[in-house]
């Protein structure tokens, strides 16, 4: 504030009370704040009219409606944006008066001069006003008295004031006096569906029917323009044109529109997701018809809409499009010159409208052409690679833009002729509807020939063969076996080269490269016979070498016919112009794909058909909804999900709670009425009531209130919790309550211990990104040229540094927890990231059931899946309002890292291997498991998904590399199998629960087992190469790594417990079935595998000795030579012996 009048500490009372008078006269707040004595907060100016104003730090005053209708002159909190666009082009002394945008309380004197606008600050200094400091007046009608005789310093004399407009305050009056007026209390404001240039559209609820609500953002002639587009929409009555249901007014200020409910969104948004397979010709041909048949109804009002595009075009439940967002829409008769001062899209606008501001019904019909475009290129940007300030220019020199692919010949000669230089060439509305009409005609007589392919279509894909079926095509020439519910989404791109990695493009296959909504796979076109078999991982996927999932895809890039060692990041689609020699196709496990296409001619649509799939724009365009459940895989218990009440009572008794009183289950989230991102039941201190988290659940950052996770036998807990939303005394006196609760649920009363967790979403994504960077890596001499300073790359991606980060922190839980003996309140901003996982860590190194894989996968459903870690936004970049690349951080590999530095620390106190981890990281890529492809429980049930089949994860790797899983050091190390051997021989259990012993789940007697306490030294800290490295030839040693430790344990393994299970047959007496004598067995063959198991590792065996085994195994085969130049030390060479003196010759005979 400047120039103000400080009011003394003494005459608070009296101010205080003229404050609340004054507040409670012109701006109706209720219940304002008053600061105390010592923050002193309040100070006086004069308003517009030189009246006594007392201000109030933190209160923003208002004017009443009555101050500004005495001066017509004053605008109010109008942008100087807006000031320009009023005076410009204006008679020479008309005038305004508004508020100063950068300096509050004080006020600007605009005069139009000269074609420009001149822009005075008028001051208050001795509670009177002043433009130059020499002339002061009393108020602002005085000052406009005295300009209007003469300038006196000022540019111009003011002449004529420009009045504020009338036209708002006439529609207010119509609308006032209309049938459209909702009340706001009426009206209940949902999530946010969509945003707009000025301002957000809300899904809401109106009179119990779900409606969509535009709310508009303040100033810039937003509020004219709202209820410009109110007074239109009131006129307008069509099927195919979004229909008005109210309109909210408050105070005037604000205003709503209220429109009916389109839930399929905008039309070029849908074409976008779902691509040419799943978008028909005949529902292009609808939608232009109906589009078609919004404008006829337009036309013969003689309107204009003046925005058409795809993206204003919104779909009804029933696929009817509709024309929407009727901003720039005016009758043809109302346009003028000041209509030039607009922003129209110049891509979709006419080029007489450009140009000359000359709108009709024809310049909206170009700018149908260019939707017909839209729509049959599949949401793509018209005009591509041209950039906007040139369009114009081309169009006028001739330019057209190429039908798309795959467009109809009659559409493409429509939207010739709506692309007519002369707007009087083109046709009206009528004669396209028309020309459409007809266009549906001869479609319907081909309705009877497209049933019968689709019948035919349905009947082939179900002939594919199931993909649990272990049908191994490595051998012979290989088909597109596609899995049950899987399409292609584009003609293959044939005649395709894939370079091997590290051949520096010189070595490849030829082949043809199939491009389905799931997943990315090149053919070879030549016989494999003489290429060497592989180990196949997955059930699902085959080589990995030549597939792979398309939500694996981080980043594509291309190169061109003129400079093909130059690579792109290929962000848009391609143009029909744009040439491409190369793609490269970077995947989030590190691999990489090499094409090279310039001998192929469908390219161009693989090409954006692979980049519109790799990444989707919404939820439900991921795989996992659109694949048909296999109805043959092995149906087992269904796993615990902690989605209901008697899960956690079951991990409540694990933990030796049981039927205490410390810690109870609450269902106050069922049905996520409170919670979304919760399960409908959790765990909360006993003394902390529904009542308590009711009212305190819009405290906490995105309403996640803290929750139990685990319990010690020594009576401390680990809890997880979100901040608070703001930093206030009643947030504070919250937290206290809450802190007292969990105090109150410790056996021995105390106080918890708070751990603030900071793992930033930024910091992991750009370590994630630094650490891709090195691994990704297909060409031999930048991988030669990195590994010559390999550590300090490694330190510089700073991904170490936040396994370190997450370890330390750990190892401050753990020691709080198990020797301190207090509880640990694990704190987050959001609670759904760094807090899974330090939680889950911390609970792996206190509790030995974490560490088999059982129980892994129960603390992932738990802390994971449960309280809802965002796996779609972290791993696929999804919200729920699209996409967003800033949200990829993938804090899942984070957590597996962690585990493997524990593994490495610990490397019999696992069950599981790092082969384990690693597969769960590929799962978790491939886009088939929904728990991994949603943000929160909530969005399997929005999209009404049934999960159970996905309960066994570890179902989707094939049988043989599921041995690879089990750590055989577990089952000997510590006497567990001497422990497990006595109790269950005494108990005459079977060979198998002898030979599979596993922490028990009812009891709590694992707990008292070992702790953990992780080291996070640097020293100590290993790069997980076998998950980074796997895919890079040159990192690899040939018949070595530890993968042969492994092999060579797991041998021995196999013939002790062979041993031992004759043993237990003789002593037991039972007829039990034992493995096969196979001497040359290679895996861990348990007597629960039966007669099939042993087979399955005998034929494995057989495998393996065709196979060429690598320190990468099984993932990479080859390894390659080191090369020399790399290892040359330069020889130091010998000082030459100088010739002897006579005198030393002397001495030495």
């Amino acid at each position: 504030m400047i120039d103000v009048e400080p009011v003394s500490t003494s005459d608070w009372p009296s101010v205080a009370k003229l404050v609340r008078l004054y507040l409670d006269y012109c701006t109706k707040v209720e219940n304002v704040p008053i600061v105390d004595k010592k923050n002193t907060a309040c100070s006086v100016r004069r308003d517009p009219v030189n009246r006594l104003l007392p201000v109030v730090s933190g209160v923003k005053m208002m004017y009443s409606g009555e101050e500004t209708s005495d001066s017509p002159w004053f605008h109010g909190s109008i942008s100087r944006e807006e000031t320009n666009r009023l005076l410009t082009h204006k008679p020479d002394g008309t005038f305004l008066i508004r508020e100063s945008t950068n300096y509050p309380g004080d006020f600007t004197l605009c005069i139009a001069f000269n074609g420009k606008v001149e822009h005075y600050r008028i001051f208050h200094q001795n509670n009177m006003l002043t433009c130059d400091h020499e002339g002061f007046f009393e108020s602002l009608q005085l000052l406009v008295a005295h300009y209007m005789r003469g300038a006196d310093g000022l540019c111009h004399k003011l002449v004529e004031a420009l009045l504020v407009d009338d036209g708002d305050r006439r529609r207010l009056t119509k609308l006032n006096e209309s049938n459209w007026i909702v009340r706001k209390e009426h009206l209940q404001l949902l999530d946010v569906i969509g945003h707009g240039e000025f301002g957000d559209v809300m899904g809401g609820l109106f009179k119990g029917k779900k409606v969509a609500v535009k709310v508009m953002k303040r100033g810039n002639h937003v509020i004219e323009s709202l209820l410009q587009e109110a007074s239109m929409m009131m006129t307008l009555k069509h099927q195919n044109l979004v229909e008005l249901l109210g309109v909210v007014l408050n105070d005037g200020t604000d205003v709503y529109l209220v429109t009916e409910f389109m839930p399929n969104g905008s039309l070029l948004d849908y074409v976008r997701s779902r691509g040419r397979q799943m978008v028909t010709q005949s529902q292009q041909l609808n939608f232009a018809f109906d589009i078609c048949c919004g404008m006829v109804y337009l036309e013969k009002k003689n309107l204009v809409h003046r925005d058409l595009a795809a993206r204003n075009i919104l779909l009804s439940e029933d696929m009817v499009a509709k024309v929407a967002d009727f901003g720039l829409a005016k009758s043809v008769d109302s346009i003028d010159a000041e209509d030039a001062n607009c922003k129209f899209p110049i891509k979709w606008t006419a080029p007489e409208a450009l140009c000359h501001n000359k709108f009709t019904g024809k310049s909206d019909v170009w700018s149908f052409g260019i939707l017909l475009w839209e729509i049959y290129s599949f949401g793509r940007v018209p005009y591509p690679r041209i950039p906007v300030q040139e369009v114009v220019r081309y169009i006028k020199n001739g330019y057209r833009m190429e039908p798309p692919e795959g467009c109809p010949s009659d559409i493409a000669e429509l939207m010739s002729q709506t692309w007519t230089i002369k707007a009087e060439c083109r046709p009206n509305f009528q004669q396209i509807l028309k020309a459409l009409q007809l266009m549906l005609q001869n479609n319907n007589s081909l309705s009877s020939i497209q049933r019968g392919m689709n019948s035919l279509n349905s009947s082939r894909a179900e002939s594919f063969k199931s993909y649990v079926e272990e049908e191994d095509s490595s051998n012979g020439n290989p088909s597109l076996n596609l899995i049950s519910g899987e399409q292609e989404v584009t003609t293959p791109c044939e005649n395709v080269i894939l370079y091997f990695p590290f051949s520096d493009s010189r070595q490849g296959l030829i082949g043809n490269v199939h491009c389905t909504f799931l997943r990315l796979i090149f053919l070879p076109a030549t016989e494999m016979n003489n290429q060497r078999s592989y180990f196949r991982t997955q059930r699902i996927f085959g080589n990995s070498n030549f597939e792979t999932a398309l939500l694996n895809v981080y980043r594509l890039e291309h190169s061109c016919n003129a400079d093909p060692k130059k690579f792109r990041h290929l962000v848009n689609f391609l143009s029909f112009s744009d040439d491409i020699h190369t793609l490269k196709v970077y995947c989030k496990d590190f691999r990489v794909f090499s094409f090279d296409l310039h001998f192929s001619n469908q390219c161009k649509n693989f090409v954006n058909c692979l980049l519109q799939y790799s990444f989707p724009m919404s939820l439900e365009n991921l795989p996992c909804f659109h694949l048909r459940h296999p109805t043959n895989w092995k149906r087992k218990l269904k796993k615990c999900s902690f989605d209901c009440r008697e899960d956690w009572q079951c991990e409540l008794q694990r933990c030796g709670i049981g039927g205490g009183h410390s810690w109870r289950i609450t269902q106050i989230n069922e049905n996520n009425r409170l919670i979304r991102s919760y399960s409908c039941c959790f765990v909360v201190p006993s003394s902390w009531y529904d009542n308590m988290i009711e009212t305190s659940v819009s405290n906490w950052k995105e309403r996640r209130v803290p929750f139990w996770c685990w319990s010690h036998l020594n009576g401390s807990s680990l809890v997880r919790s979100s901040s608070m939303t703001m930093d206030t005394e009643v947030t504070r006196k919250q937290w206290l309550l809450f802190e007292a609760a969990v105090g109150e649920s410790h056996a021995k009363k105390k106080q918890p211990v708070v751990i603030d967790v900071s793992l930033s979403v930024r910091d992991v994504a750009n370590a994630y990104d630094a650490l891709r960077k090195i691994c990704s890596i297909d060409n031999s001499t930048e991988f030669w040229a990195i590994d010559s300073r390999w550590y300090s790359e490694v330190e510089s991606t700073g991904w170490l540094c936040l396994v370190q980060k997450c370890l330390s922190q750990v190892h401050c839980c753990v020691e709080t927890i198990t020797i301190l003996g207090n509880s640990v309140i694990l704190r987050e901003k959001l609670n759904q990231d760094g807090c899974c996982v330090i939680a889950s860590l911390v609970q792996i190194c206190c509790d030995p059931f974490y560490r088999t894989i059982d129980g892994f996968e129960m603390l992932i459903r738990k802390e994971w899946l449960a309280f809802s870690h965002p796996f779609a936004s972290r791993l696929h970049g999804l919200t729920s309002a699209g996409r967003s690349d800033e949200e990829l951080a993938p804090f899942f590999l984070l957590f597996l890292d962690c585990v493997f530095q524990l593994l490495v620390q610990y490397p019999t106190d696992f069950q599981f291997t790092e082969h384990y981890l690693i597969a769960m990281w590929d799962l978790s890529l491939t886009g088939l498991v929904v728990s991994f492809s949603t943000n929160c429980l909530r969005d399997r049930i929005d999209y009404h998904h049934s999960d159970d089949h996905t309960d066994y994860w570890t179902e989707f790797y094939h049988d043989d590399y599921r041995q690879f899983f089990k750590n055989s050091c577990y089952l000997f190390a510590k006497s567990r199998l001497a422990e497990n051997y006595s109790s269950s021989l005494s108990a005459g259990c079977s060979s198998a629960d002898i030979l599979s012993p596993s922490p028990s789940l009812s009891s709590s007697a694992s707990l008292s087992s070992s702790t953990l306490l992780p080291e996070s030294q640097p020293f100590v800290l290993n790069f997980w190469q076998t998950a980074f490295l796997r895919w890079s030839a040159p990192a690899q040693v040939a018949n070595g790594g530890d993968v042969q430790l492994t092999l060579h344990i797991n041998s021995v393994n196999t013939h002790l417990l062979k041993l031992l299970q004759e043993k237990i047959r003789l002593e037991i007496g039972a007829n039990t079935k034992t493995c096969p004598d196979s001497t040359s067995a290679t895996f861990l063959s348990t007597a629960s595998n039966n007669d099939k198991a042993g087979s399955d590792s005998s034929s494995s065996c057989a495998d393996l000795s065709n196979l060429r085994i690598t320190s990468a195994f099984p993932f990479t085969y080859e390894t390659l030579p080191i090369p020399d130049y790399l290892y040359i030390l330069p020889i130091r060479q010998q000082p030459k012996a100088s010739r002897p003196t006579s005198k030393q010759q002397q001495q030495i005979n």
